[in-house]
């Protein structure tokens, strides 16, 4: 969820596909076959993964220039160069339980749907995202597997946490400024995780947080982190999405964000006894939790630069969208060079530049012209995004129940057509109400006419915001509901549906 922003603007214009990575390096640090997992390749297991490389003289190589400058990091994880190498961690027990819960494959998309090995995989899950590090101090662990177990008995198949929160993790940094995270970090995810793959549920982890909302009020817990603690503070947000071409300090933001990337897909939980690189449990990676700009920013070439930044744009004056798109690209092409096994997804909520004109509501254009710097067209041609995602929230935008068809018919439909048609699978990963007072009652007859729609469109996965087990979960009064409240028979209702394909 994000804090609404509703103000008109102006739409941009189409704009070619994102090429700005870094060259080559000229050290060859790769074995034959370090790359298996490069841009474009959707399945597939990095032969490298899970043993050590051959050629150690180049790894120790590419180990201390990773250590070198953290500009040398960029260049090397966009090179693709260290696709499975691993980082020191906790080894394997006798308590691991991977030798007693069932054998997952990863789900792989395949067209507009996922599978899972030969069977078709279509899911109804529940956010939740205060089940990862934000539990800490909140939930027992023994409330994490209740939680994880009484999801997966009501036919729930995927669970969507938090993989961030910087106020609640422990974070250091090496001789080069680099963030790593110590392992003992990971504990509440790791056991999320092994219940998980207990119960046999699949998680999705976002990495970053555009807006603070239920992360905590501190900058530190959104992508403003990353531009304080890598530029100093004062700076906008929009920092965070800088590339090389901007200013070569900036690679410091790109930097810190790889080196978190890398410290959560190379973790060792020690109670399944895997990498989480290596565990199918985890559903999909997610470059960012509602990655967008504030209203308007690149729309606004006037504005003025900060702190002396000349040189900078960081967006002002470009093509509404494509200073997220540019990003996303790049990262969802890092992540699968580092990571070949796991799907990819942007987290997006599914805002358009140059959509149709809504003739018949015209106070919500700003869904498609532009406005959130966010270009659903665009993301999908990324080559290696795996699926597209919708956020879904009627009331939050000020569209009134009488018009919530109006969102079915210009919004879900519209958005899966689109992706449908560059044959990648869509997940209205976040959807929910009632805040509004004429919402009041009628969740379940909203979530009844969206997953009638999303089945239908043959969307490949809805994840409601948010279910909870029992009362004492809830933690905002307008969006959580427990299964028996209203709304609750229809999200069990929409996992036999979808389970049953």
């Amino acid at each position: 969820m994000s804090q609404l922003r509703h103000t008109q603007g102006r739409g941009g214009q189409q704009y070619g596909s994102c090429d700005d990575s870094p060259s080559e390096s000229e050290e060859d640090c790769s074995s034959e076959s370090a790359r298996s997992g490069g841009s474009g390749q959707r399945s597939g297991r990095s032969s490298l993964s899970g043993r050590k490389p051959q050629h150690q003289k180049h790894r120790r190589v590419c180990l201390r220039l990773v250590v070198a400058t953290a500009a040398r990091i960029l260049l090397l994880f966009m090179a693709g160069q260290l696709t499975g190498t691993v980082r020191a961690g906790l080894t394997p027990d006798s308590t691991s339980s991977s030798d007693t819960t069932k054998k997952l494959n990863f789900i792989r998309a395949l067209g507009t749907k996922f599978m899972d090995g030969d069977k078709n995989f279509f899911f109804q899950g529940t956010n939740q995202y205060w089940l990862g590090p934000v539990s800490q101090g909140v939930l027992t662990e023994v409330e994490i597997e209740g939680i994880i177990h009484d999801h997966a008995q009501a036919g729930l198949r995927v669970i969507r946490l938090w993989g961030f929160g910087h106020g609640w993790v422990d974070m250091t940094t090496d001789a080069t400024g680099a963030w790593k995270l110590q392992d003992g970090s990971f504990r509440r995810l790791d056991v999320v995780v092994a219940n998980a793959k207990k119960y046999g549920v699949r998680i999705v982890f976002p990495f970053v947080n555009f807006e603070p909302d239920l992360t905590g009020t501190a900058a530190s817990k959104r992508m403003q982190f990353y531009v304080d603690n890598s530029l100093g503070t004062g700076r906008d947000r929009e920092y965070f999405y800088a590339s090389s071409q901007d200013a070569m300090r900036c690679m410091q933001v790109w930097a810190h964000y790889v080196s978190f990337v890398m410290s959560v897909i190379n973790h060792w939980n020690p109670i399944t006894g895997m990498y989480y690189k290596d565990d199918p449990t985890i559903l999909a990676w997610e470059l960012a939790n509602e990655p967008h700009t504030s209203d308007q920013f690149e729309l606004s070439p006037k504005a003025p630069l900060q702190f002396g930044d000349q040189g900078l744009t960081i967006g002002r004056g470009q093509l509404a969208g494509r200073l997220v798109n540019q990003w996303l690209c790049r990262a969802a092409t890092l992540l699968k060079s580092l990571d070949p096994n796991h799907m990819v997804t942007t987290g997006e909520e599914g805002y358009r530049t140059n959509g149709p004109y809504l003739s018949t509501a015209p106070e919500h254009n700003w869904l498609n012209n532009g406005l959130k710097g966010v270009d659903f067209d665009q993301n999908i041609k990324c080559p290696d995004v795996d699926y597209m995602t919708l956020h879904v929230y009627p009331d939050n935008w000020n569209i009134p129940f009488w018009q919530y068809q109006f969102v079915i018919d210009n919004f879900i439909t519209d958005r899966t057509k689109l992706a449908h048609a560059y044959n990648k699978p869509v997940v209205m990963e976040e959807y929910g109400c009632c805040k509004a007072a004429d919402y009041a009652g009628k969740r379940g007859q909203v979530f009844a006419a969206f997953h009638d729609a999303a089945d239908a469109l043959g969307v490949a996965g809805t994840i409601v915001w948010q279910v909870v087990p029992w009362a004492g979960l809830k933690r905002d009064g307008h969006y959580d509901f427990t299964y028996d409240e209203d709304g609750g028979w229809q999200v069990k209702d929409m996992a036999r549906r979808m389970n049953a394909k």
